[in-house]
């Protein structure tokens, strides 16, 4: 994540959720960023079916999977969410 820009703060907690009990938390809020991103078009999932819903990320105990078209603009985008709109 530090290589493609984002700020270190932003990366030192997430690694700090990922190994405390604020895990669930973190992970709540990155689906709710993820949500956001993708109800305001800035993000595209991927869909199953052709009637199937967008699927933008799935949320594992202790992973997160990303789906979607994610080129630079949309890691500028996330970056952006991830620092609060």
């Amino acid at each position: 994540m530090l290589k493609i820009g984002f700020d270190f703060k932003l990366v030192d907690l997430i690694m700090r959720c990922i190994f405390t009990t604020f895990y669930k938390v973190c992970m709540n809020s990155l689906s709710a960023l993820m949500h956001l991103a993708r109800d305001d078009g800035l993000i595209k999932g991927v869909m199953v079916c052709r009637r199937s819903p967008q699927i933008a990320h799935i949320l594992f105990a202790d992973d997160c999977m990303l789906f979607g078209d994610y080129s630079i603009d949309g890691a500028n985008i996330l970056k952006k969410y991830s620092n609060g709109v």
